[in-house]
């Protein structure tokens, strides 16, 4: 008796270790035995499924790609890459290349990154837009916000801050990130048309 329940107990440490690997926790696994193997999957939005990339009875894993895609019931879906998050309460806008700009808004993304870091967002669009017309998503964060060099940004006990020049003058202007891309970053503190003044490798201006 005792050697079944050690063998009994081996089996379910190795069936629990599979579980585990999986993502899956013994509740989650009592339910999909339950259902006949069947896992329900929900779409973030509500659309049609346009196009398909996976076949009954297929393999995969989390970062296997995408299984469908939705187009959004009643307006028109934009697709684009994001390298870095949009600011806090940003309002967005996509600017064709030809024609004015329409707000956006976000209705998903991609959970997994590309090799360069980026990952794919959808955004419903306002308006009508000419058919496959390209363009860029703007952030519009309030005319507090402007883009300064990532490099011109300094840190000390204090926080964040840039040297702005006043006339002959270099003044020291708090300024709160809200987001960097690159060689430039989105902070608030200063106003459009200020000057900031490189620092050089030591830190200083």
């Amino acid at each position: 008796m005792e050697v079944e329940l050690a063998r009994l107990r081996g089996e379910r440490e190795v069936a629990a270790a599979s579980l585990r690997s999986a993502g899956l926790d013994p509740a989650s696994a009592r339910g999909l035995v339950d259902s006949g193997g069947k896992s329900r999957v929900r779409a973030p939005i509500d659309g049609t499924i346009v196009a398909t990339d996976a076949v009954a009875g297929q393999l995969r894993t989390p970062d296997g790609g995408h299984l469908v895609e939705i187009a959004r019931s009643g307006g028109q879906r934009v697709e684009a890459q994001l390298a870095v998050p949009f600011p806090a309460q940003a309002a967005l806008e996509f600017v064709p290349l030809s024609g004015p700009a329409h707000a956006a808004h976000l209705i998903g993304e991609d959970p997994h990154r590309g090799p360069d870091g980026s990952r794919r967002i959808w955004l419903e669009v306002d308006g009508e837009l000419p058919t496959a017309d390209p363009g860029r998503i703007r952030a519009r964060v309030g005319d507090d916000v402007v883009a300064v060099p990532a490099s011109s940004i300094a840190r000390d006990g204090a926080g964040e801050f840039v040297w702005r020049r006043d006339g002959d003058r270099r003044v020291r202007a708090a300024v709160t990130i809200l987001s960097r891309a690159g060689a430039e970053a989105l902070v608030r503190g200063l106003q459009v048309g200020d000057h900031v003044v490189a620092r050089n490798a030591g830190g200083t201006p």
